[in-house]
């Protein structure tokens, strides 16, 4: 909401962003992905972790990594290992 005053902003309510974020984790799930990253690059955002939370709740064989802050080490955890991400 503090963008509101910025021609051409949309807000998302974070109902709307659980839900489509996991709708996209889901038909990820479906093709065969079962780890997943969240990076979230806005501070005051909590969101994308109960998104995770809830995949995991309806997935119990995925993974999520969750990182409130981008870039803190996440690549490199990636490229650790790039042939296990899926």
């Amino acid at each position: 909401t503090s963008t509101r005053f910025f021609p051409g902003t949309v807000n998302l309510s974070p109902n709307i962003l659980i839900r489509y974020i996991l709708a996209l984790m889901d038909g990820l799930y479906r093709q065969g992905f079962r780890r997943f990253i969240l990076a979230n690059g806005h501070g005051g955002n909590s969101y994308p972790r109960q998104v995770g939370a809830e995949m995991v709740r309806l997935h119990p064989d995925s993974e999520v990594f969750y990182t409130g802050t981008f870039g803190m080490g996440v690549w490199d955890t990636v490229n650790a290992d790039p042939e296990n991400i899926m």
